[in-house]
């Protein structure tokens, strides 16, 4: 086996999220500063399985969530997944900037699905991600959906925004409801992984202008070959709050 096929299996265990190891104290630990926020809310959108939702349920037991996954049988592995945890709520829709129905480039390897083709520094670096098919789904504007499903959105809210590539659009058709969280945990990518995406600094503007700070990245991604980095979970926190 070459270095090379190494790496990518590798990386393709990161992306997963599969610990072939014993998990790190800093990994464990990674949400812990979560608390000192005192979140009564946490809305997951593009929940996938329910990774982070069980996650932070875990540190946060007490607090409502609301998971949002499009892809109808993804979103029915979350609510098996998620079925145990308290004032928990899925909805299988995507969220945009507008109401209606859309396709959603369904990938092979599910993690790397999106509204937004894949684009060839994302195959290059990860060849088991260039077979796709498009699947319709149902989207939505989240500030609409907060009204018409009654969301109760109890202060201090938590946003978890992981949609690649897609994460202006949605902030797009959800200023309001996006306004009133103390902190927001989102992908950005460094460099163009999905055709016609926005990359972090472009985020970083868009948050800044409705109040947020940059904190801090965790959960890096990169190149298995050239060592690019890629992608991260990026941490913004309103300037009335602080970590």
């Amino acid at each position: 086996m070459t270095d090379s096929i190494k790496k990518i299996i590798k990386f393709f265990f990161r992306i997963l999220k599969v610990d072939i190891r014993r998990t790190p104290e800093y990994e464990r630990n990674k949400f812990l500063w979560v608390k000192d926020f005192n979140i009564n809310t946490i809305i997951d959108i593009g929940a996938h399985v329910g990774r982070f939702t069980l996650e932070i349920s875990r540190i946060l037991p007490d607090t409502k969530i609301y998971s949002f996954e499009p892809i109808k049988d993804v979103y029915e592995e979350l609510l098996r997944n998620c079925r145990n945890i308290n004032n928990f709520q899925g909805f299988n829709i995507a969220l945009g900037n507008f109401n209606g129905n859309a396709k959603i480039h369904r990938n092979k390897f599910l993690p790397s699905s999106s509204m937004l083709e894949v684009g060839d520094l994302h195959i290059e670096a990860f060849p088991f991600t260039r077979e796709i098919h498009d699947e319709e789904i149902v989207v939505r504007k989240f500030d609409d959906v907060v009204i018409e499903e009654d969301l109760q959105l109890d202060p201090e809210i938590l946003i978890k925004l992981d949609v690649q590539g897609y994460e202006d659009t949605v902030i797009q058709g959800g200023i309001d409801t996006f306004k009133k969280a103390s902190v927001i945990m989102t992908e950005v990518s460094y460099y163009e992984l999905y055709k016609g995406q926005v990359l972090f600094d472009e985020v970083y503007n868009q948050l800044g202008k409705m109040g947020f700070r940059y904190k801090g990245s965790i959960n890096s991604l990169f190149h298995p070959i050239k060592g690019l980095l890629l992608s991260s979970d990026a941490v913004f926190v309103r300037e009335r709050a602080d970590i």
